[in-house]
């Protein structure tokens, strides 16, 4: 199961960001095995344009801590030219 969470970063410094992440990671409840029994969280973080920008763990590393950054809505060619075509895409015209 996939819980969904709409996550408001607080403005402030890095610090308070990383702190912030950090413990609503933390309060996470954990799954009870695998497959369906795993826990899985969705963060929604941002919106720019028709895009959502959300984080996604655990990853397929899955070492406890690890999380993805995804955009919804926009797909990459090749992963060398990811942060080309991101900046691209999010150019403000």
């Amino acid at each position: 199961m996939t819980l969904i969470i709409n996550y408001l970063l607080p403005l402030g410094d890095r610090i308070t960001m990383r702190e912030n992440l950090i413990q609503t990671f933390l309060r996470e409840k954990p799954g009870t095995g695998i497959g369906e029994n795993a826990s899985r969280y969705h963060y929604n973080v941002e919106r720019f344009g028709s895009y959502g920008i959300f984080l996604k763990r655990p990853t397929q590393l899955n070492k406890g801590f690890d999380f993805t950054v995804n955009i919804d809505g926009l797909f990459f060619k090749k992963i060398v030219d990811i942060l080309t075509q991101v900046i691209k895409t999010l150019q403000v015209p």
